[in-house]
């Protein structure tokens, strides 16, 4: 990410409380989930809306009701007509990445962008045998033709499924983020109990988070349907699972020797957040002290039979943008979709001396300290509505930055075998 005076900054950013699917937010649509966020964005910073030029909003578990959720979003929460929405298809940075460049490049001065879900009301579609069945019921013209294919009906045909079944992988018995978090457990010799322990301490930091009144400073409250009542917190984070509970959860993708649980991996959740970005000029001209500044960025798409070398390179190119090492870095967030994901991510620093892309000069990477990472906890105690989740990360680490006075932060996401990301966001301290 190219240095000029056009710096992409971050004024602001909000998120609703993160729930489990099936509960107190299912009845609530990713639509409302995520006007409700854009509205509470744009009344706290009291931003005019002609300021604002372009909404970029990430969903994955698309609702048949409309092509462009985005720009229903963006018209219902009152912006005017001549403001750009468009969306992303899938959970990662690349939605702030592409925003800070356009900043950079004077392209766009003010937008906001966001991800947002309601995994609860996620598609489901009928078997493949049930399909051509009801495909042939409808092109009938009589109702003698009719009653063929329905006659036709065998008990295998009567199901249902979702989908995309990899959208809800703890709760399958197969899926390719599931399969591959298995490999990483077997790759880097980490433990069913290793994996365990570190699910709780994620409940256990995220917990203490909340009894600080921590994610206050970011959770926007919500009157989810059908009762209207109150939730101003993620609900999930009231009672922290004992490691005897978590030891006897069956394991989701390889019943006989695995070790990746439904309690070690993050659950499917709904949810939304937004964040308000700008560059350091207009910030200055509409009286906003920005929260961090987007300092550099990288992405990396590597084999994944490479384990987490892809990860490493991404943070290599971030850390050389900036100009920085690895100890320069005051907090990290990291990707916590399965506990042996982010436990691979430690392990890869430990284990790494020289990596890099063979055409150019090796460069070393120290060892994360671990009390710097996730400190308030992450998606495994907090919940992973999917495109809402990096999002939710990059707001965490940036107020967590702030609370602390700590200069740099870094975002790692991704890394379960294959696409990696890596921000890294500068605090200008007081």
């Amino acid at each position: 990410m190219s240095k000029n005076s056009n710096k992409a900054v971050i004024i602001e950013g909000f998120r609703t409380p993160f729930v489990k699917t099936g509960q107190d937010l299912q009845d609530m649509s990713a639509e409302e989930l995520g006007i409700k966020v854009l509205k509470e964005l744009l009344e706290r910073t009291q931003i005019d809306f002609n300021e604002i030029e372009e909404v970029i909003l990430s969903n994955i578990v698309n609702s048949l009701d409309h092509f462009n959720l985005t720009s229903v979003i963006t018209m219902k929460v009152g912006l005017p007509q001549h403001v750009f929405a468009w969306q992303f298809n899938h959970s990662c940075l690349e939605n702030i990445c592409n925003a800070a460049i356009k900043i950079q490049s004077g392209l766009v001065r003010t937008l906001l962008i966001g991800g947002v879900e309601s995994m609860s009301q996620a598609l489901v579609a009928p078997s493949p045998g049930l399909t051509k069945i009801i495909k042939k019921v409808i092109q009938s013209k009589t109702w003698k033709n009719k009653l063929k294919p329905i006659l036709s009906l065998r008990p295998k045909d009567i199901k249902l499924q979702f989908t995309d079944q990899n959208l809800f992988f703890p709760l399958t018995s197969g899926g390719n983020a599931g399969q591959k978090a298995e490999e990483l457990s077997e790759h880097f010799h980490i433990s069913r109990k290793e994996q365990d322990e570190f699910t709780l301490m994620s409940f256990q930091k995220a917990c203490q988070a909340q009894k600080k009144e921590i994610w206050k400073e970011e959770i926007v409250p919500v009157f989810p349907p059908p009762d209207f009542e109150l939730l101003t917190k993620d609900p999930y984070l009231g009672n922290i699972p004992t490691l005897h509970f978590l030891s006897e959860l069956k394991p989701c993708f390889n019943e006989d020797h695995g070790t990746v649980t439904e309690g070690n991996s993050s659950f499917p959740a709904d949810g939304a957040a937004a964040l308000l970005m700008t560059n350091e000029e207009k910030a200055k001209t509409l009286g906003y002290k920005p929260l961090v500044y987007i300092d550099s960025f990288s992405r990396v798409n590597a084999d994944f039979r490479e384990y987490n070398q892809g990860l490493l390179y991404a943070v290599e190119q971030a850390l050389k943008q900036a100009q920085l090492q690895i100890k320069n870095i005051d907090l990290f967030e990291m990707d916590e979709s399965f506990s042996v994901q982010a436990l691979a991510c430690l392990k890869s620093f430990r284990a790494s001396k020289y990596i890099g892309n063979p055409s150019e000069k090796n460069f070393a990477l120290e060892e994360l300290d671990p009390k710097k990472c996730n400190v308030n906890g992450g998606a495994l105690a907090i919940g992973h509505p999917l495109s809402a989740t990096p999002i939710r990360m990059v707001l965490s680490l940036a107020k967590e930055m702030n609370r602390r006075q700590v200069e740099w932060g870094m975002v790692i996401y991704g890394a379960c075998p294959g696409p990696s990301e890596v921000l890294i966001l500068k605090n200008i301290l007081n």
